[in-house]
């Protein structure tokens, strides 16, 4: 016993998804990634408050380029976090009027 040594600090850095916590620690993980970086990637922010369903974002955009834009947004919060996107899936569809 060293009374007088300062205790040793561990820190989890991988989820075991096995753990009935897991999904929960990751959920607050992502909330706490979102708040600090809300100042600087507003948008972005939004989108992972709003839009995210357990590992999924799901949000659409009016332009592939506004959509290019915000992923590279996303990529920038997520990867400050520890978080990695595997693949961005996009459609595009054109809107039809009926009449």
């Amino acid at each position: 016993m060293h009374t007088e040594k300062s205790p040793d600090v561990y820190v989890k850095t991988v989820l075991t998804f096995g753990d009935k916590p897991a999904p929960a620690m990751a959920q607050i993980a992502l909330r706490k990634t979102t708040q600090e970086n809300e100042s600087e990637y507003p948008e972005a922010a939004k989108v992972l408050k709003e839009n995210v369903y357990m590992d999924d974002i799901c949000h659409s955009e009016n332009s592939a380029t506004d959509a290019h834009n915000l992923a590279k947004d996303l990529d920038k919060v997520l990867e400050s976090g520890g978080f990695h996107v595997k693949k961005w899936i996009t459609t595009t569809y054109q809107a039809t009027k009926i009449t």
